[in-house]
Order: C-alpha cells, then structure tokens, then sequence
C-alpha cells in the first residue's frame, strides 16, 4: 500500500532579498525583459499537487518546502525518498524544461531507463495531466526514458515531471496562470490517486 509521496520540486527560489537562488541557471530573460524562474513554477504547480493529495490524506514529503528558496543538492532529495520505505513510497519531481533554441514547447514525464514500475505511474499520471494540457493547447511530447540521478538512485517509483519549456513564451504564459497551474496540479494529483488506487487493489 502506498502511504507516502515525496514531492520534489526542482532547483531553487527567491531569496529574502529577492534574489534566485539558482542564478543565472535556471532562469530565461525574454526580449520584453519578463523574466521566467523555473524553481519558482516548479514550487507553485507542487503547490496545487500537495495541497490536494493532502486534503485526500495522503501523507505528503517535501524535499523543500515550498516557501525554501534552497537548491537542494540531487543527493540530498534522492536521500530524503530513500528514507522510507520503498514498497510505501512514491518519488514525483516537478520541473519545467528549457531548450538551446528557447523554440522548444510542451509537457512530458520521465523515467528510468528500462521497464519498471515507475512506467505504470508515469502512464497514469500523463492519462490525467493530459486533459489539462489539451486544455492549455499546449503539446504533449508523451513519455520518455532518461538517466536522471533522482530517478537513476531512488529506491522507490519515481517519476520526473517537465510541465513545460519555462524559456518559450507561449508555454511560460501558460506555466505562469495560476488557473493552468491549478488544473494541471489537479489532474496530476488524479493520476497519482489512480496509481495508489490501483495498486491497493492488487494487493487486496
């Protein structure tokens, strides 16, 4: 039975002093000087996500809190999960993408390289954060495989979430409403209770 999901939410945030802390990584300057910080929409869509898993009473981890502006180190979230137990445990990390060209768009989940689990998690997540981004009229680039160290080294099901490409307008105006990140939040939190749900029954 699933009793836990730790949440992670990718690289850094504001500071007291208003600077970000990920600086200058992480961040993209639009010609209209707007400025995108990816830390801060990955902490404002988990948001949404804890807050509704939580109301339904899952137990919610947070490797940083959401008001933390710190850039936790990969090790230090993977060993947070790692903590627990693996069989009880899911691992969801909530990014945005970015691309060289800064032309790049779209949504898409990762996992670990080969057949495991975390697929099952991946495939019931992306059924439901689907609708929202049909929504949004934003792509959805679908599944993928990707080394990544907090999904290479956690224990536990793990999936990485890109909910968008923070350095191409189109996305950013989207990723930045605070009525799409309640919407997308929503439905990825429906695709992890589906998850839960579905591997209670198998172990009934």
């Amino acid at each position: 039975m699933i009793k836990t999901v730790v949440l992670d939410y990718g690289h850094g945030g504001i500071d007291d002093s208003g600077q970000y802390t990920t600086a200058p990584a992480k961040m993209h300057l639009f010609e209209d000087n707007e400025v995108a910080y990816e830390g801060v929409l990955n902490r404002q869509i988990g948001a949404y996500i804890r807050k509704c898993l939580e109301e339904d009473g899952i137990n919610v981890i947070c490797t940083v809190d959401e008001d933390d502006p710190t850039d936790l180190s990969l090790h230090s979230r993977v060993k947070i999960a790692n903590a627990l137990d693996p069989k009880s445990t899911i691992f969801v990390s909530v990014h945005c993408n970015a691309s060289r060209s800064h032309k790049a768009g779209g949504f898409e989940i990762f996992t670990g390289v080969g057949e495991t689990e975390s697929d099952t998690l991946a495939r019931d997540v992306m059924d439901m954060a689907s609708l929202a981004i049909e929504r949004a009229e934003m792509k959805n680039r679908g599944l993928k495989e990707a080394n990544f160290y907090v999904l290479r080294k956690t224990n536990c099901t793990a999936i990485l979430i890109e909910c968008g490409f923070f350095d191409f307008k189109p996305d950013f105006v989207k990723l930045k409403d605070p009525h799409f990140q309640g919407d997308l939040g929503s439905m990825i939190y429906t695709g992890i209770i589906n998850y839960i749900n579905g591997k209670d029954k198998q172990q009934e």
